[in-house]
């Protein structure tokens, strides 16, 4: 099934104005809908989203989304970094190597590091 146009924050606020017009003048959510061309969910879905902001805070609040995607998506890459960092893996192999010590009292240190 196609999917319609994709309109802009830029586009939206508008079209959001002329609807809540509309509505204000006893129109249906409906009819609003028809006169702006969209279908009613999207007109639901652009009150609850864009409704009241202005169009340079609807601009910003769609940057700031882009942002925070893109930190989602750099999020997992810096974890797999430090996962697989010689210096976390040396860290890991200690511990397992010490919580392994039969009786344990304490940290177990290699002779390496007995002196120190």
């Amino acid at each position: 099934m196609p999917r319609g146009k994709k309109y802009r924050a830029e586009e939206i606020i508008p079209k959001l104005r002329e609807a809540e017009i509309l509505i204000s003048q006893g129109n249906t959510q409906e009819l609003a809908a028809k006169n702006i061309g969209v279908s009613v969910q999207t007109l639901i879905r652009w009150r609850k989203e864009y409704g009241g902001l202005r169009i340079d805070q609807a601009k910003r609040l769609k940057a700031v989304e882009k942002e925070n995607g893109q930190h989602q998506d750099a999020i997992p890459r810096l974890i797999d970094g430090l996962w697989y960092s010689p210096h976390t893996q040396v860290l890991l192999a200690r511990e397992r190597w010490i919580s392994a010590a039969p009786d344990h009292k304490g940290p177990v240190l290699p002779a390496w590091e007995e002196s120190a």
